[in-house]
């Protein structure tokens, strides 16, 4: 599983509409008893959400902008490459050969 498919993971909602842990991983996150003060939590590493009501409590544990971010700064890179590197016959470009070095007969 590559980095993108692992940040994708963790943006995966279980059946109760609750993103993985984002300490642990699990996917065994609930809410306990859903009312005022309550907080999502992982039963396997007992990290506890931000209190509130129920949809305050599942906004703030869903909330993840760093792991967004990272998937957005992933596709710009992406496309930024694509861009850089096309190496579709039609475009006719190649990527570059690296120089030989002099007297080795092999590339650098």
């Amino acid at each position: 599983m590559n980095v993108r498919e692992r940040l994708e993971a963790m943006l995966n909602p279980n059946a109760d509409g609750l993103l993985p842990c984002p300490w642990c991983g699990s996917t065994s996150v609930v809410g306990p008893g859903w009312g005022v003060g309550q907080c999502a939590w992982c039963p396997d590493c007992e990290a506890c959400g931000p209190r509130g009501t129920q949809s305050e409590a599942i906004a703030a544990w869903n909330s993840r902008p760093f792991i967004r971010a990272l998937l957005a700064a992933i596709e710009q890179r992406d496309e930024a490459l694509a861009d850089t590197c096309d190496l579709s016959s039609s475009s006719g470009a190649t990527m570059p050969r690296m120089p030989k070095r002099p007297g080795s007969g092999t590339r650098a």
